[in-house]
């Protein structure tokens, strides 16, 4: 079995030309690998899942090293499926964990499979993949599979298991999108946005905010209660993370008391984001516009505050380009607050594609705001419970 140092996982096309560039301009196997490894022990250390991820990340692209594939970017062939040889790999060399971990690779181009079932299933590709000489997997030590499985799985793992799972395929995903846009389109990578505001300046910022609106607001009985709302808001955000329940009238003020709440809780807690899920379009128009007034403001053009939702529209006089705001819908990879739908939210963590399950790993960690929560829908409102029970007791 040749070395994954002179296999290859990339190619480079002149962009003049069309035509493929030499292969010392190529990405070798090894290298895409350590990359994919390095990104995805990365994600998946803020979940208890580094060794998991590392190893993922190694054999996802396994199936590369085949003959045949080799010869399809040599030009010399047709391309031919890989993503089953790494699952299959795992499947065959850690036991009792392989096969969950086996949905991660199998499923990072094309969504994750079905267990059982038709021609398409895991493990009917399984099947086909075990007829055919398993390709050499190098420098990756299965390890101890105990050992790997975060704490909170050990206790209700088969219910919790499937949460893991696309954690995982999230981290994944995410990782090798990225990996493979540095290599293959390196202006798109160097134009992703990395500049943004801690939750530190968000705080201070906000503080300042209300301290000028409290000189200008008026004495009534209104603006007292408002007042009384968020300094209760802020008083429970000292307490340990958990589910917390607010209901304010309408005109209470329960924007900007959520948002200190947030801010607060999460720098006390050391949280990374904080994620506004709202049904309704018009709602989302309303906090955005109380978002951008709090934040407008910011130094070296940092972006506070992302919309991610069907109708957002981005535009160039909004202080960053478009672009990058569409890229980082694609991950949410950084930016410490986000406002979004009710169906993008949820709809991610069910979901089977690759594109929509991406950022579910920058979801850890974070804060999220459920504004009108009685507006989820009743039909849907045991599944989605339950992942709220989750993200809370296993993903901080």
């Amino acid at each position: 079995m040749s070395s994954w140092s002179s296999l290859y996982a990339h190619t480079l096309t002149d962009p003049d030309t069309g035509e493929r560039t030499p292969q010392s301009e190529w990405e070798t196997l090894e290298e895409h690998a350590n990359k994919v490894a390095e990104l995805c022990e990365k994600f998946a250390s803020a979940f208890g899942s580094g060794e998991v991820g590392r190893i993922i990340g190694k054999v996802h692209d396994a199936g590369k090293a085949r003959e045949s594939f080799q010869k399809y970017l040599s030009g010399n062939g047709y391309s031919t499926p890989h993503a089953y040889t790494g699952a299959n790999w795992l499947d065959e060399n850690i036991k009792g964990l392989g096969r969950l971990l086996a949905y991660t690779v199998a499923g990072h181009h094309t969504g994750l499979p079905d267990g059982v079932g038709d021609a398409k299933s895991l493990s009917s590709h399984l099947a086909e993949e075990k007829k055919t000489a398993n390709v050499e997997v190098p420098e990756t030590p299965p390890g101890n599979p105990k050992a790997m499985v975060p704490s909170f799985l050990m206790k209700d793992a088969n219910r919790k298991a499937a949460l893991w799972v696309r954690m995982l395929f999230s981290s994944l995903v995410d990782a090798d999108w990225l990996a493979t846009e540095a290599f293959m389109n390196p202006k798109r990578a160097y134009a992703r946005p990395d500049t943004f505001s801690s939750i530190e300046a968000l705080w201070e910022q906000y503080q300042t905010f209300m301290e000028e609106k409290q000189k200008t607001a008026p004495d009534t009985e209104v603006n007292r209660l408002r007042r009384n709302i968020r300094e209760y808001a802020l008083e429970k955000a000292d307490e340990p993370r958990g589910l917390f329940s607010m209901t304010v009238p309408t005109g209470g003020g329960k924007t900007l008391s959520s948002l200190g709440f947030a801010l607060k809780h999460a720098l006390k807690h050391g949280l990374n984001k904080i994620i506004y899920v709202i049904p309704y379009s018009t709602i989302i128009e309303q906090t955005s516009d109380v978002l951008q007034t709090v934040f407008g403001e910011t130094q070296d053009d940092a972006i506070n505050v992302l919309e991610h939702h069907a109708e957002a529209k981005w535009r160039e006089e909004d202080g960053v380009h478009a672009s990058a705001l569409r890229q980082l819908t694609e991950n949410w990879d950084g930016v410490p607050i986000v406002v979004t739908t009710n169906v993008q939210f949820f709809e991610s963590f069910f979901s089977a594609q690759s594109s929509r399950c991406r950022k579910l790993h920058n979801i850890v960690n974070s804060v999220i705001i459920l504004d009108e929560a009685q507006k989820l829908p009743e039909k849907f409102l045991a599944p989605c419970a339950e992942l709220l029970r989750r993200l809370v007791t296993d993903y901080g």
